[in-house]
This record gives C-alpha cells, structure tokens and sequence, in this order.
C-alpha cells in the first residue's frame, strides 16, 4: 500500500475525526470528497504536518510516518495554495535551497515539466500566477521522486 490509515482519530477546531481507516494502492487515484469542514483538509494535514496530534496509524510505503517521518516525507509531494515555497525567491532559486532536504533530487526531472508546462523559472514565485504556481509545485513534486501525490 502506497497509503494506509488504521483507526486514525483527532480533534481540531470543535469537530472530531473518528476511527478513519482506508488503504490506496499503489498505481491508483483516490478522491476525498464531503462537506465543508468535515475534515478533509485536516486528514491530508496528518500526514503532511508533524505537530498534528492523532491517535492510530497513518503508513506510507507500508512505514509508520511518525516513525521515519524524514525518509517518508520524500516519497510525497504536497501541491497546495498554503505551501510553503519562499514566495519572494524565484523557482529556481527555491530549487537550489531546497533540493537539499531530497534524498533524490532530479534537476533534469524538474527542468522537464518546468520547460514543458512553460513556467518561467526567474521569477519570484509571488508573481506567478496560480497555475504557474501550482506547476511549479508539481514540477518540484517530480523532481524529488514522489510517489504520493
């Protein structure tokens, strides 16, 4: 399994999450649909932010995140309107500060969706538009050999 949560329970912001079990293989798509505040944002959270406070499971690769959060987080690429880029730094520049925390970085991955999405790679990220942006970050996604989206 590419993803698995086991009896995942948390609290946040006056609603509980309970007991949420599910597993994605790999090589498939999974949607999360429901209503505003039902917890959607809040499941990919528990996966993606270490200070999130659950009790139960969350596996990726068949690994507990919480135990080899480091080597895991390398196998997920987060694409989001909140990531955390240095907006006043160009594309590139991101790349060269950040390509670090990657066991595995591919700047030849990276160049190819960057090229091939147009996205130009000298600006400041804060004048991108939000579709660049958000190539971008998928751009950055591939170049460190995600397996989770």
């Amino acid at each position: 399994m590419i993803l698995e949560f086991r009896d995942v329970t948390g609290t946040k912001k006056g609603f509980h999450l309970q007991h949420i079990t599910f597993a994605l293989e790999e090589g498939y798509l999974m949607g999360l649909s429901g209503k505003n505040g039902a917890g959607k944002s809040t499941l990919i959270k528990y996966i993606i932010d270490a200070r999130m406070g659950y009790e139960g499971q969350i596996l990726v690769c068949g690994e507990n995140i919480r135990e080899n959060r480091k080597k895991l987080m390398n196998y997920i690429g987060y694409i989001a309107d909140d990531n955390r880029f240095i907006k006043e730094l160009s594309a590139q520049e991101n790349v060269w500060i950040l390509q670090e925390l990657y066991d595995s970085w591919s700047q030849e991955q990276y160049e190819t969706v960057m090229i091939s999405t147009g996205v130009p790679t000298r600006t400041p990220l804060e004048n991108l538009s939000r579709g660049e942006f958000l190539k971008f970050q998928l751009a950055f996604a591939m170049g460190h050999g995600t397996k989770l989206y």
